[in-house]
């Protein structure tokens, strides 16, 4: 442990892999953030320029969520035809709940059917709702982007000690 040259390159490298492991996190939230958002409009789009079709509920079920802290949910699959008369199925999380046989309202885009949604999916919660995944969303990429700097810092005085000449 005389020149120190060996603990210089081994926090340089820790300091890389700290980094990556930063901009990992951070590319995380962003594409979670962009997923979100691209849904939501998606969404908005359907609900606002769709055409309607009327919707049977062929079956419903719960779909069960975690391990240890259980959640469920409702879900139903709903058939309806286009208006050229093609015949599809969604999978829906219903604001009400729905027994198989109702009927419902069904939006979706003829270009895209697949991605109807029910009509009550317009109740589906504000813009200021969708704010509080984003803000987590936010932090997490603050906290990844943090990380990247300390490990990248790291790794640049790492290095840079292990290559200056020992006195």
């Amino acid at each position: 442990m005389g020149d120190g040259v060996p603990v210089s390159a081994g926090v340089g490298s820790f300091g890389v892999v700290f980094g990556v492991v930063g901009l990992l996190f951070a590319s995380i939230g962003v594409a979670g953030g962009v997923r979100l958002v691209r849904r939501r409009a998606m969404v908005h789009r359907v609900l606002t320029k769709g055409l309607v079709a009327e919707g049977l509920v062929l079956e419903t079920y719960l779909s069960v969520h975690g391990r240890q802290h259980v959640t469920t949910s409702r879900r139903a699959i709903i058939a309806f035809r286009t208006a050229d008369g093609a015949e599809h199925r969604i999978y829906a999380s219903p604001r009400r709940p729905l027994l198989a046989g109702d009927r419902v309202l069904v939006r979706y885009l003829p270009e895209a059917p697949e991605r109807a949604v029910t009509a009550d999916a317009a109740s589906g919660g504000s813009s200021a709702l969708m704010l509080l995944p984003l803000a987590f969303l936010g932090v997490f990429v603050i906290i990844g982007l943090f990380f990247a700097a300390t490990g990248f810092g790291m790794a640049h005085f790492g290095f840079a000690g292990s290559a200056s000449p020992a006195p």
